[in-house]
């Protein structure tokens, strides 16, 4: 019998939060310098927006939405986005997202490294 790799909620480290702006990111999980992949929580404040952001490496994004509907402008381009849509792209392009609702906008987001 193997035991339980998942730990519960009490016997992990709290999660770092990283506040900027009109955002706030949480870390879905811990040790991410050894991981693959990058999960988070990305909530915009009400008709908030994102920084630009681009990968310098050949990295991929995810984003689900929980909560809200956003804009999420990757390149050229322009997505609306409401609860329960996704998109998945390059993130080595230009990429951001901005809150097109007066409450807050959740997201998960997962980033290749």
């Amino acid at each position: 019998i193997k035991s339980n790799p998942l730990k519960t909620p009490q016997e992990e480290e709290i999660p770092e939060i990283v506040i900027e702006g009109d955002t706030s990111t949480k870390l879905l999980a811990k040790n991410v310098s050894s991981k693959k992949m990058l999960p988070t929580l990305l909530t915009i404040a009400a008709e908030g927006k994102t920084t630009i952001e681009k990968s310098n490496s050949i990295a991929e994004q995810f984003v689900y939405v929980l909560k809200g509907c956003v804009a999420a402008t990757v390149g050229s381009k322009t997505f609306k986005l409401d609860e329960n849509n996704a998109l998945y792209f390059n993130s080595h392009e230009p990429h951001y997202f901005r809150n097109l609702w007066k409450t807050k906008a959740q997201l998960i987001c997962v980033r290749t490294q």
